[in-house]
């Protein structure tokens, strides 16, 4: 999807706080906070919600891709709606800077100004060459055939697809849930079994099973829902080499009143025709 300027410019400041933040802090983009005085919900450019002991804090973003530097005007409308909607900080991030008297009242108030601007191409080739390359490798699994050992039967029940293309759902028994056998392969995947699939991109196939405690679930066959003991999956495995050239990234600098917090290099590439944004501190 293809988003106006302003919009990516407030995508890419929650990327960088995403990466700032503690672990367990949530970054949303935008976000919808209650007013405290009138209860409607005022939208914010992004937010981030943390737990610090028993307290929750949160922390609102608010930005602004403008050709000319931030005054006063804007940081005091800023004080206002973090006062209404009752916000520990809000972090103001401007892609051309802030006055004088702006940066005065924000230390009056509560705000945090960062500045987010985009490194030149002439300042990155004095880094680094240009010839160096960035390398991503994906592992990327096809599913052959999915099947179930029914408990207490020597059946073996056989996944297919039905009309729509779909493969039938699992059933937890202990809270009627459904969940896909894509799920338990995820998990299975998390939990690093595929760790020998060689570099080379050459495929490999796996017969991976998942064993089950005792009823936990259960699948809809012909004649009943039937508990299951095991679950295995057919798969072929490779991975996938891709690389881009430091030239075709996009290098910002993140920076607060007393100096640079990060600085990042982001670029798109395709890995089987899905886009990636991959991200570097």
């Amino acid at each position: 999807m293809d988003y106006p300027e302003w919009k990516q410019f407030e995508r890419l400041v929650a990327r960088i706080e995403s990466t700032l933040a503690p672990k367990g802090a949530v970054v949303r983009s935008p976000d919808r906070i209650p007013d405290l005085i009138t209860g409607s919900l005022r939208e914010v450019d992004g937010s981030i919600r943390l737990n610090i002991g028993s307290a929750s804090i949160l922390i609102t973003l608010e930005s602004r891709r403008r050709g000319t530097v931030q005054d006063d005007t804007w940081i005091e409308q800023l004080a206002t709606k973090k006062e209404k909607i009752g916000t520990s900080k809000t972090i103001a991030v401007s892609s051309s800077g802030f006055s004088e008297p702006a940066k005065i009242t924000a230390r009056t108030k509560g705000i945090e100004l960062r500045n987010l601007r985009e490194i030149t191409d002439e300042e990155i080739l004095g880094w680094l060459p240009s010839s160096v390359l960035l390398t991503k490798v994906g592992l990327h699994l096809t599913l052959k055939t999915i099947s179930a050992e029914i408990e207490n039967s020597q059946q073996e029940y056989i996944f297919r697809r039905d009309e729509s293309g779909s493969i039938r759902a699992l059933i937890r028994v202990y809270d009627g849930k459904f969940v896909s056998p894509y799920d338990v392969l995820n998990l299975l995947v998390r939990t690093n079994i595929l760790t020998n699939v060689p570099l080379d991109g050459s495929k490999v196939g796996y017969l991976v099973t998942a064993h089950l405690p005792k009823g936990a679930l259960q699948v809809q066959s012909e004649t009943g829902p039937k508990l299951i003991s095991s679950i295995s999956f057919e798969l072929e495995c490779w991975h996938k080499v891709s690389t881009s050239s430091l030239s075709e990234a996009n290098y910002y600098e993140y920076s607060d009143p007393d100096g640079v917090i990060l600085q990042r290099a982001e670029f798109q590439t395709d890995l089987e025709g899905h886009p990636f944004l991959w991200a570097y501190r």
